[in-house]
């Protein structure tokens, strides 16, 4: 399973958000929930990508407004958060954790 070529859409207080996975997640969804807006929530698929050198496991989500994230494990808790800048792609590792993550 592989992820297409992605368009990022960010800039002003727009960013993106790339995910690093363990390849046992793969096919899978990974959902995030906004810190400051408890009803906000979004998914993505998790494919592998061609990071030029080669393949990865992640999920990549390609508009995200600036503000922190919860990364959401397959219950629905929070494991850890991130951090989204406008104009930017932020990198979040959770290859150690990821079938914990991935739903």
């Amino acid at each position: 399973m592989h992820g297409g070529a992605s368009a990022l859409d960010i800039g002003g207080d727009i960013g993106a958000l790339v995910v690093l996975m363990d390849e046992s997640a793969l096919g899978t969804e990974l959902f995030l929930r906004s810190v400051d807006d408890a009803d906000f929530s979004v998914h993505t698929g998790v494919w592998k990508r061609d990071m030029g050198s080669g393949h990865v496991v992640a999920a990549l989500f390609c508009e995200l407004a600036s503000g922190t994230y919860w990364v959401l494990d397959a219950d629905g808790a929070d494991v850890c958060s991130v951090q989204i800048d406008g104009g930017s792609l932020s990198e979040l590792d959770v290859r150690d954790r990821a079938s914990s993550v991935s739903q």
